[in-house]
Order: structure tokens, then C-alpha cells, then sequence
């Protein structure tokens, strides 16, 4: 996606941080709700 980003003439360190923050905001973030989650149901017997 870095070099997508850059071919598409931005520039690379631009290109670093705005995949980085994809990366954190779509698979980084969404582990701590959904662990939460999970553990909530579990102690509810929904699991």
C-alpha cells in the first residue's frame, strides 16, 4: 500500500504514517472492544 501510495506521487513518509494509521485504526483498535466483549458474553453464559 506504501508503494501504491507513493507511485501515485505521495510523498513516502506521508505515505508511511497514512498506512500505519489505517493499519492501527482497522485491525489494531478493534481488538480491545472485542475482547472485552467476548469476555463480558462469557460471563453471562451467552458463550
Amino acid at each position: 500500500m506504501i508503494a501504491a501510495l507513493s507511485g501515485f506521487g505521495l510523498d513516502a513518509p506521508i505515505a508511511i504514517s497514512a498506512v500505519l494509521t489505517f493499519r492501527l485504526a482497522t485491525f489494531w483498535l478493534p481488538i480491545a472492544p472485542g475482547w472485552a466483549t467476548f469476555v463480558w458474553m462469557e460471563r453471562r453464559g451467552e458463550i
